[in-house]
């Protein structure tokens, strides 16, 4: 029973290790294509990308809001 538990433990943190990967390249991605796509400057890259990450935290937010409401 013992090597069963450390079996699931092991599986778990490599799937949080793999969602960490993934979200990583996934800002990555975003951080590479956002000039490409949005004809930003250089220089205003992050910026843009720290706003945008706002702006969907905080329509998430609404949008749950709205669920609890209405469920």
């Amino acid at each position: 029973m013992l090597q069963t538990i450390r079996r699931n433990d092991r599986l778990a943190i490599d799937i949080v290790w793999g969602s960490i990967e993934i979200g990583l390249y996934g800002i990555y991605l975003f951080y590479l294509g956002l000039p490409h796509t949005m004809k930003t400057p250089g220089d205003k890259t992050v910026m843009y990308m720290v706003v945008s990450a706002v702006c969907l935290i905080v329509v998430y937010m609404v949008l749950m809001t709205i669920l609890q409401v209405v469920l």
